[in-house]
């Protein structure tokens, strides 16, 4: 598919109930679509731009008070940035990460942040 233009009709839709004053949670397409987009960058190797959709991915999350995606968003960008060898950005999402699992109770999640975190530090 084209992720690229779902991408860009989610942000009409959002931006268009938001007009209307709709409170829905429209934005909970657009978090998927900003990831996905994400996703697909890294895939084809162009990490710094996937990196600006998972920031857009981790603000649409934060609007909609999504802690689940707010913390998926952050555990990616700091493998995006531990890709990139920035490794105290990586450390700082992942802090981040932790942070919110904890917050969640979700000991499988909050190993996962510490684990990442342990191998940012190691570089």
């Amino acid at each position: 598919g084209n992720v690229a233009a779902a991408v860009a009709y989610h942000e009409k839709h959002r931006d268009l109930l938001r007009i209307a004053g709709d409170k829905s949670d429209a934005g909970r397409h657009l978090v998927a679509a900003y990831k996905a987009y994400a996703e697909h960058l890294q895939r084809a190797g162009d990490v710094s731009a996937a990196i600006v959709y998972l920031e857009k991915c981790l603000m649409a999350a934060k609007e909609l008070d999504d802690a689940g995606g707010e913390g998926q968003a952050y555990e990616l960008l700091g493998q995006a940035y531990h890709s990139q060898k920035e490794y105290a950005k990586a450390v700082t999402c992942f802090n981040h990460f932790l942070a919110l699992t904890q917050q969640q109770d979700d000991r499988v999640a909050e190993g996962a942040a510490c684990s990442a975190i342990a191998s940012s530090w190691r570089g």
